[in-house]
């Protein structure tokens, strides 16, 4: 289903282009979306993809792609991960090409314990 590219959602505020879904590099919607992201007023551009759930080489090859077409424009180029994700770039060595965000998906701590009050 290369034509079909309604399965991914982008949005783009404030410099950060939002991708949730399955990743394909060869979508067309992806491609617009990453165009405009360059294309954003903002010196400093994110791609967040902290609600991707893998991605492929074609993907990462696009993503380092994209990263150096945002430079060669001037643009300082980030790219936000999940700790999955993040883990993936750390493998394969990938953390050099691209600038990473490490999402903060740590849960939040527990209200302290008030003496005197019953357990939850």
């Amino acid at each position: 289903m290369a034509g079909d590219t309604s399965r991914i959602a982008t949005q783009i505020r404030n410099g950060v282009l939002k991708l949730k879904g399955e990743l394909r590099y060869q979508d067309r919607d992806l491609r617009l979306a990453c165009m405009m992201l360059i294309s954003c007023p903002q010196h400093r551009i994110c791609m967040d993809l902290t609600e991707v759930p893998t991605l492929c080489s074609p993907e990462l090859q696009f993503i380092t792609k994209m990263a150096n077409l945002a430079r060669e424009k001037g643009k300082f180029f980030q790219v936000k991960l999940s700790r999955t994700l993040r883990q993936m770039f750390k493998d394969l060595e990938l953390e050099g090409l691209v600038e990473i965000i490490e999402s903060d998906s740590t849960p939040p701590a527990p209200p302290p314990k008030v003496p005197g009050t019953p357990p939850m």
